[in-house]
C-alpha cells in the first residue's frame, strides 16, 4: 500500500504527502509514538520506524531496516538491509547504514559514511566523512572516524580515540584513550594503540605490539611481535621494532635501524643508521648506535657513539 497524496495523520505519526510505505510490515507503535515522516522520504520494503522516530529529507529507510526509539535519519541519509538506527542514533547528509550495522545511544554519522556488515557505532561517537566502518567493528564512547579512514574486522575504537585520514584498522585492534591513528598508517592484528599515542604517514602496527604514552612512529616503520613501546619515544623512518624489544623513556630509532629480540631501548638513546640491536642488548642513556653497528647478545651500552662493529 502506498500513501503518497494526501498528508496523513494516525495517531501523532504524521505521514507527508510523497513519502512511500508498504503498511502491512509497517510498525507505527503506539499511539503516543510521535514517528514523524518527511514529504520526500522513503520508507518501504518490511521496514520498522517506530518510537518517535523521525525521518526528514530524501532519507530512504528500506529492506527491513529499522528507526526507532527517538532515532532522526536526515539529509539523504539511507538506511537498508536491517541497518539499525535506534535509541538516539543520529544518521545524516548521504551516509548509509546496512548488512545489520547499528547507529545508537547518541552515535551520530554523516557525510558519506558508510555503517555495515555488523558494525556497531554508540555512545557518543562520530564516523564522518568518507569513513567507512564494517565487519564487527565498534566505534564508541567520544571517538571519532572520519575523512577515509577503514575501520574493519572486529577492531575497536573507544574513548577519545581518532581515525582519520585514509588510516586502516583491522582485526582485532584496539585504540583508545586520546590516541590517533592518521595518513595511510595501518594497525591491525591484536595491536594496542593507548594513552596519546600517534600513528601516522605509514606506519604499521601488527600483531600484538602495544603503543602508549606520547609515542610517534611515523614514516614507513613497521612494528610487529610482542613489542611494547612507551613514554616520549619517535619511531621513524624505516625502522623496524620487532620480537619482544621494549622502548621507553625519549628514545628515536630511525632511518633503517632494527631493533628485535628481546633488547631494551630506554633513556634519551638514539638509534639510527643501519644499525642492528637484538638479543638481550640494553642501550641507554645518551648512547647513539648509527651506521653499520650490530649490538647483540647481553650488550650495555649507556653513553657514547658507536657507528661501526659487532658488540655482545
Amino acid at each position: 500500500m502506498k500513501y503518497s497524496l494526501q498528508p496523513l495523520s494516525m495517531g501523532l505519526v504524521i505521514l507527508m504527502a510523497g513519502a512511500i510505505l508498504t503498511a502491512p510490515k509497517l510498525s507505527w507503535g503506539a499511539s503516543n509514538d510521535g514517528v514523524y515522516i518527511d514529504a520526500n522520504s522513503t520508507v518501504l520494503h518490511n521496514t520498522k520506524v517506530t518510537g518517535t522516530a523521525k525521518i526528514y529529507g530524501t532519507s530512504r529507510v528500506i529492506d527491513y531496516a529499522q528507526v526507532r526509539d527517538r532515532a532522526v535519519v536526515r539529509g539523504n541519509a539511507t538506511i537498508s538491509h536491517r541497518g539499525r538506527v535506534i535509541k538516539n542514533g543520529v544518521v545524516f547528509g548521504n551516509a548509509h547504514v546496512s548488512g545489520d550495522g547499528e547507529v545508537s545511544d547518541r552515535a551520530s554519522v554523516g557525510g558519506d559514511a558508510v555503517i555495515t556488515m555488523m558494525a556497531s557505532i554508540y555512545g557518543n561517537a562520530k564516523v564522518l566523512d568518507k569513513a567507512t566502518v564494517s565487519g564487527l567493528s565498534k566505534v564508541y564512547g567520544q571517538a571519532t572516524v572520519k575523512g577515509m579512514a577503514h575501520i574493519n574486522g572486529s577492531a575497536k575504537v573507544k574513548d577519545y580515540a581518532t581515525i582519520s585520514g585514509n588510516a586502516t584498522v583491522k582485526g582485532n585492534a584496539k585504540i583508545s584513550n586520546n590516541a590517533s591513528v592518521s595518513g595511510s598508517a595501518t594497525v591491525e592484528g591484536d595491536a594496542l594503540i593507548q594513552g596519546n599515542a600517534q600513528i601516522t604517514e605509514r606506519a604499521h602496527i601488527n600483531d600484538l605490539a602495544i603503543i602508549r604514552g606520547h609515542s610517534i612512529v611515523q614514516g614507513h616503520a613497521i612494528i610487529s611481535g610482542d613489542v611494547v613501546i612507551n613514554g616520549n619515544t619517535s619511531i621513524q623512518g624505516d625502522a623496524i621494532v620487532k620480537d619482544n624489544a621494549k622502548v621507553m623513556d625519549s628514545v628515536t630509532i630511525s632511518e633503517f635501524a632494527t631493533v628485535g629480540g628481546n633488547a631494551e631501548i630506554k633513556g634519551r638513546a638514539t638509534i639510527t643508521g643501519n644499525a642492528q640491536i637484538s638479543g638481550n642488548a640494553i642501550i641507554g642513556g645518551n648512547a647513539v648506535i648509527g651506521g653499520n653497528a650490530i649490538i647483540k647478545g647481553n650488550a650495555r651500552v649507556m653513553s657514547g657513539t658507536i657507528t661501526t662493529g659487532v658488540y655482545d
